[in-house]
């Protein structure tokens, strides 16, 4: 080892050589992360491409499914409107009937009020 003392031009010689392996190791380092950041990109967009695509296929078969559910309820709900369209009109009837005589039990109480 040198035992000299060091001199002003030797820290300025110094630091001009650590300022360019600090701009070269930064530049090292924002090429990595740009490449990196690329490589990111491009996986995210493929991930999003087969994640639509698996959504459409998805998407598809329940449509079918609720399309073969909605035949079969369509043709026992048609059945069962056959087979209670009698019942429906004595139903009806018959609330008709207990309409009209709450509205006489209505009139009663404007026309007679209880006692306070």
């Amino acid at each position: 080892m040198d035992q000299q003392p060091v001199t002003k031009q030797d820290l300025a010689a110094l630091e001009t050589r650590m300022d360019a392996k600090f701009v070269a190791l930064e530049e090292r380092i924002d090429a990595k992360f740009v490449a990196l950041e690329e490589r990111i990109d491009a996986k995210l967009k493929s991930f999003t491409q087969d994640l639509m695509e698996f959504s459409r296929g998805l998407q598809t078969e329940l449509l079918r499914g609720f399309e073969t559910y909605a035949r079969g309820n369509d043709i026992r709900l048609r059945n069962l409107e056959v087979n209670t369209s009698n019942d429906s009109l004595a139903l009806k009837q018959r609330v008709a009937e207990l309409e009209g005589r709450v509205l006489q039990v209505e009139k009663r109480l404007i026309l007679e009020p209880p006692p306070a």
